[in-house]
């Protein structure tokens, strides 16, 4: 009689939290970076919320970077934000 060896092909993932990078804390004068993945809408989307940003609790200018939709943004792309903004808005609209 054979043995029959069961291998069962689900691992285990290592629970990893999220770093926390916290919340804007003012939003007067505070500067926004939006992520464009590219996607057709998703441009226009981001420049009418800055706009309204700017408008309703008065946001400098945002910082507008566009990206591939389909790789992640790469580590030049998050360290430009990560350096000169305060707050990042990502989109992907259809």
């Amino acid at each position: 009689m054979s043995t029959l060896r069961l291998l069962v092909p689900t691992g285990r993932l290592p629970e990893t939290k999220p770093a926390s990078v916290g919340r804007v804390g003012q939003w007067q004068g505070a500067r926004l970076g939006f992520l464009d993945n590219g996607k057709p809408n998703a441009g226009p989307l981001l420049h009418l919320l800055d706009e309204a940003l700017q408008h309703a609790v008065s946001t400098a200018p945002g910082l507008h970077v566009r990206r591939s939709p389909i790789a992640p943004a790469s580590p030049a792309v998050l360290d430009q934000l990560g350096g000169h903004c305060q707050g990042v808005v990502i989109a992907s609209a259809d």
